[in-house]
């Protein structure tokens, strides 16, 4: 069993970001995704009620920034110092920016208006 699980939709969207920190570091995960249809079920067992969530171990973690900003702890990705953290932090938010104005786009569903 992987020690790490992500939980989300079945599309990219914002846990997209925690696979590729994971992938690169070469670390195994299951990747649960699920259909919207499932989403009524599976709410109740969300920490907040949303995903993405993280599991690892037997906490969850969920906001997709937040499971970033662990998975680069956890993975030694998050820089040596302080202004390096700090970079990683401006980078998270600036592909955190990106996710969000995409997920726009692609739950539009006036034709007009993407």
């Amino acid at each position: 069993m992987s020690a790490y699980k992500i939980s989300y939709f079945n599309f990219m969207g914002l846990a997209e970001l925690a696979r590729i920190m994971l992938s690169a570091a070469d670390k195994e995960f299951e990747d649960d995704r699920f259909e919207k249809e499932e989403w009524p079920q599976r709410k109740s067992n969300t920490p907040s009620g949303q995903v993405p969530v993280l599991t690892h171990g037997d906490k969850q973690i969920p906001q997709s920034m937040a499971i970033a900003r662990y998975l680069a702890r956890d993975l030694d990705l998050y820089g040596k110092n302080n202004m390096e953290k700090t970079m990683c932090d401006v980078v998270l938010e600036c592909i955190n920016d990106v996710i969000k104005e995409t997920l726009k786009l692609f739950l539009e569903q006036d034709e007009t208006k993407k």
